[in-house]
């Protein structure tokens, strides 16, 4: 029991520090994992990843509203509007951010509790081929869909397939030949070349703060917001639901939605909208073992390392809460995680603005000095020599800031160099099913 609270408090300092610093994306806190996955247990990673997950969303709106530094990329909908608002107003906004992000990150997070307990009954249709591959199909079209550049998304994808399979051996030898190429490249090495190194290369943000000001989070006018946090939240679990990035998603919606209300009611709806967003993801992923967010990516190849399946692992008795499963241990402290939340984002608001006064211009040497000891950790228990994995993470790295620069997102191609096996695997049997 002590393990999981000194886990948890460790997963809440991570979610506030990717929340105020945006140069750490929201995805950062899988990223995180990759220390620590050899001494924790899954179920430990489980709860780390997600209370650290919906913290991102959480304190985003912190930085945002205080500094104009957006936490996270949700919050880009609406960072311009609050340039013009009075100390008062701002005020009166964290706390009405922080009680939409209360309400909503706890609906959701019931929502996926009841979920799963419902659909976890016809499990035995959820792993039909026909199921798998529509499950696949929807996935990754929706994937390309919410993309700025769907046509190459799906050019990524197909490039992320080619390099994926490595057991379908009815393939032809020309396809191994070219996968031999990048055969030793590591997950980790793929996050940090495609997402972690051009993210922090193209931030350029800066936050500026008058050292007079004094925040604080003020409730006035609290009942005035109550029925554009519901609809939002609303909205937050639909968008939620639609693979991609479904906390920007559901901001964006949240925000145009409420254009007749005034931009303090848009804001608010934005970052009620994201915490859903953020947490929806976890009924897709535990019940079918499909990762939807860039996050989830992360920790299902976690996950595979540790040669754990997640569908039957979260069923499985809780190590550290007696007479629960590991889902419900997860969803519980995931409760609990957002009560603190709540709590922390309408308490202490100068410390943060000074902290990220102070240290945001070099957090980018913070984040350099962490993913490169990640990185050099990884070399050393990589099967290749130091040159091929120099190589290889250069190659990546080029073609994530090419990605970067076009504004095309590199999800599906590492969508498809992780699934690529299992969605052969599934095309060749649905054809000798149905049509062999």
């Amino acid at each position: 029991m002590f393990t999981l609270l000194l886990v948890t408090l460790l997963g809440l300092l991570v979610g506030v520090i990717i929340g105020l610093f945006s140069v750490f994306p929201v995805y950062f806190a899988g990223f995180i994992i990759y220390a620590f996955h050899g001494i924790w247990t899954p179920e430990l990673l489980l709860v780390f990843w997600s209370v650290a997950a919906i913290g991102s969303q959480f304190f985003g709106s912190v930085s945002t509203i205080c500094l104009g530094i957006p936490g996270e990329a949700s919050s880009l909908v609406y960072i311009k509007d609050v340039q013009n608002m009075s100390l008062a107003e701002r005020n009166v906004l964290l706390y009405q951010t922080a009680k939409g992000s209360l309400f909503a990150g706890a609906v959701a997070l019931i929502v996926v509790w009841v979920g799963y307990h419902h659909l976890v009954y016809y499990s035995y249709m959820l792993t039909g081929i026909k199921f798998t591959l529509g499950v696949f199909l929807i996935v990754v079209s929706m994937f390309a869909l919410t993309d700025r550049r769907p046509v190459i998304a799906i050019l990524l994808l197909l490039f992320g397939i080619l390099l994926g399979p490595n057991n379908n051996y009815a393939l032809p030898t020309w396809w191994y030949t070219i996968q031999q190429l990048f055969e030793k490249t590591s997950f980790f090495l793929l996050i940090a070349g495609l997402m972690i190194i051009p993210d922090a290369m193209f931030n350029r943000l800066n936050g500026k703060v008058n050292r007079a000001i004094h925040y604080e989070a003020n409730s006035a006018d609290s009942s005035k917001t109550w029925w554009t946090i519901i609809k939002s939240t609303a909205v937050g679990i639909f968008a939620g639901s639609i693979p991609g990035p479904s906390a920007e998603t559901a901001a964006a919606l949240a925000y145009h939605t409420h254009k007749k209300q005034g931009k303090f009611h848009q804001i608010v709806a934005a970052e009620t909208a994201n915490n859903p967003g953020a947490v929806m993801m976890l009924l897709p992923f535990f019940i079918m073992g499909v990762p939807i967010t860039s996050s989830a990516l992360i920790i299902s190849n976690v996950l595979d390392i540790k040669n754990v399946d997640i569908q039957s692992f979260i069923s499985n008795s809780s190590n550290y809460l007696i007479d629960y499963t590991v889902f419900d241990a997860i969803i519980f402290v995931s409760l609990i995680a957002t009560v603190f939340y709540f709590f922390l984002s309408t308490r202490f608001i100068d410390v943060y603005v000074s902290l990220v006064e102070k240290i945001y211009g070099k957090s980018r040497w913070l984040l350099f000095v962490m993913v490169s000891g990640m990185i050099l950790i990884d070399m050393t228990f990589n099967e290749t020599t130091v040159s091929n994995y120099l190589a290889l993470l250069v190659a990546f790295t080029g073609i994530g800031l090419c990605l970067r620069y076009f504004k095309a997102n590199p999800i599906l191609l590492i969508f498809g160099i992780m699934f690529g096996d299992k969605l052969i695997w599934t095309l060749l049997q649905f054809y000798t099913i149905y049509f062999g």
